[in-house]
């Protein structure tokens, strides 16, 4: 017979195989719950019509109290002081902003206030106010 051949150099390789640590197991619960009760189907229903179509008072109304007490303040030739470049209305209506959170009435009478200062400034090429500004200019 022929003589068996044994290998002396012999390598062996050596692996190493990383695992992840085992995790704990979750305990889950699960319970029966009754079924829920059928509900039926709605049906959509038309829309109920449009708006109110606004306040009048709020829409013209305010607009002209604002005019109302412009003109009751020029009738009386009250003393109020004006700011340069925005005329007695103007500073009327920088004033009803600035203290707006006073009284609910003087938010709503600051836009007034402040179209008639445009529509005199845009009118009349000057801001009512400013006449004895341009002489001392």
């Amino acid at each position: 017979m022929a003589k068996k051949k044994t290998h002396t150099a012999t390598k062996t390789r050596t692996e190493i195989i990383r695992m992840p640590a085992a995790k704990p197991q979750t305990i889950v619960v699960r319970q029966a719950a009754p079924a829920a009760k059928h509900k039926p189907k709605t049906h959509r229903r038309r829309g109920g019509g449009g708006g109110g179509g606004g306040d009048f008072m709020g829409t013209v109304g305010e607009p002209a109290l604002a005019g109302l007490v412009l003109g009751y303040i020029n009738k009386n030739q009250t003393n109020i002081p004006t700011l340069p470049g925005v005329g007695r209305a103007g500073t009327l209506a920088l004033a009803c902003w600035f203290f707006r959170d006073k009284h609910p009435i003087l938010r709503k009478l600051a836009p007034g206030f402040a179209a008639i200062a445009a529509y005199e400034w845009q009118y009349e090429g000057k801001v009512q106010g400013l006449d004895g500004l341009a002489a001392q200019v």
